[in-house]
């Protein structure tokens, strides 16, 4: 329940827009940021010690699918607002129970219409979405697999691509994710791999295998 002091919110996501956002709503009345978070792990620990009304949580962060599942099976009353641009995170986090979606590119108002929504225990999406939802919870999950341990679904698969030596514009176009969000994957990777830069990862990926490209995009062996 939403108290006195408004509707308390905790902040998940593992890039700058969590900060922009902080600050933007730091001075809404009726709004209280009572905790942030960089990974799913942590989101669910704030989750558990505070119980917030509102867990406003990017899906494609280390662990952001599993904490909307965790969260809504140890903490229910916890209403969750998934905030991304990226499709496949956006599935996972409509087929994971999540109680609305808004894209991170929202203006304000919206955001701030969508947190109360959620809290009021209502579901909203996003315009854009609602047109194909069909669509995206259709469309077959991403391999459960990494194929190199240790990275994430969509590690790997922009590692694949980079291994299979799309430029980043043109891996933005094929995975339709936000620029800013494709270099956190990619520093993620990087770090991961231990290695510092472009061609390290490539060579990584090649040595596992990777850099097989379908749909007709050209092939490295």
């Amino acid at each position: 329940m939403a108290t006195l002091t408004g509707v308390r919110v905790i902040l998940a996501d593992d890039d700058g827009t969590r900060a922009d956002l902080r600050t933007a709503l730091g001075d809404e009345a009726g709004i209280e940021i009572v905790a942030e978070a960089s990974t799913g792990d942590g989101a669910l620990r704030a989750a558990l010690w505070h119980r917030p009304d509102v867990l406003v949580v990017e899906p494609g962060m280390p662990d952001g699918a599993a904490v909307i599942r965790d969260v809504l099976r140890s903490a229910p009353d916890v209403a969750v607002l998934a905030r991304t641009d990226d499709d496949d995170s956006l599935r996972t986090a409509l087929r994971a129970g999540a109680r609305g979606y808004i894209r991170k590119d929202a203006p304000l108002a919206a955001v701030i219409r969508a947190i109360h929504c959620v809290a009021a225990g209502d579901a909203i999406l996003g315009p854009s979405i609602t047109a194909r939802l069909a669509e995206l919870l259709a469309a077959p999950p991403m391999r459960e697999e990494p194929r190199i341990p240790g990275l994430t679904a969509r590690e790997n698969e922009v590692l694949e691509l980079i291994a299979a030596g799309l430029s980043n514009a043109a891996i933005v176009a094929k995975l339709r994710v936000a620029a800013r969000t494709l270099r956190n994957h990619i520093t993620a990777i990087f770090i991961k791999l231990g290695v510092e830069n472009r061609e390290a990862a490539i060579e990584r990926a090649r040595a596992a295998g990777l850099g097989r490209v379908e749909n007709g995009l050209r092939s490295i062996a």
